[in-house]
């Protein structure tokens, strides 16, 4: 049984500004550690200054620069 109080992870990343490139490695990066420690993950890359999150995400990392 796990103790944790969510398994269902959207990590944010991208975004329109200028450090998008550097918001997509670390937000992959970030999302491939926390499949590594077990969470169910979602990455969600956003281009504009909207997105839609899936209704069964249960935390949000945000992983956006600038």
């Amino acid at each position: 049984m796990s103790l944790r109080k969510f398994q269902k992870v959207a990590v944010l990343k991208g975004g329109p500004s200028a450090e998008r490139d550097v918001s997509l490695r670390s937000g992959s990066a970030v999302a491939k550690g926390l499949c590594e420690a077990g969470y169910d993950v979602t990455e969600i890359g956003i281009a504009g200054h909207s997105f839609d999150l899936p209704s069964e995400i249960q935390a949000v990392f945000i992983a956006l620069h600038g």
